[in-house]
């Protein structure tokens, strides 16, 4: 080896050396940011992105759902005030299953009831 090519090598090695330090301080100064979503199809993005308002809304519709069944569930005077229920002059057009609901309504209202 010639002393030429030894020079040449030094520089090179200083050279790539310099390089990896400045680098090194740009990569302090300004980190790279990983792709968070790179790898992930559209409904995967947005399912990873927006998780908790996903299940909050979720939740909220099963709420709103099982508030609706309640709802259907129970007969018109179950809903009264028992002020209203002692008002309450609709009796002759219920069921037998309807007339035991109104008497323990009633029976409520009026302090009598207890429970089996």
């Amino acid at each position: 080896m010639g002393k030429g090519n030894v020079v040449k090598k030094h520089q090179r090695k200083m050279q790539r050396k310099a390089e990896r330090e400045a680098n090194k301080i740009h990569e302090k100064e300004h980190p790279r940011k990983r792709e968070k979503y790179g790898t992930k199809t559209g409904a995967n993005k947005f399912l990873h992105k927006y998780t908790g308002i996903v299940i909050v809304l979720v939740a909220l519709l099963v709420v709103f759902l099982a508030w609706q069944y309640h709802e259907t569930t129970l007969e018109p005077f179950e809903k009264f005030t028992c002020s209203e229920v002692l008002r309450y002059t609709g009796q002759e057009g219920l069921t037998s299953e309807q007339l035991v609901k109104w008497n323990e309504v009633k029976a409520e209202c009026e302090g009598k009831f207890t429970p089996p």
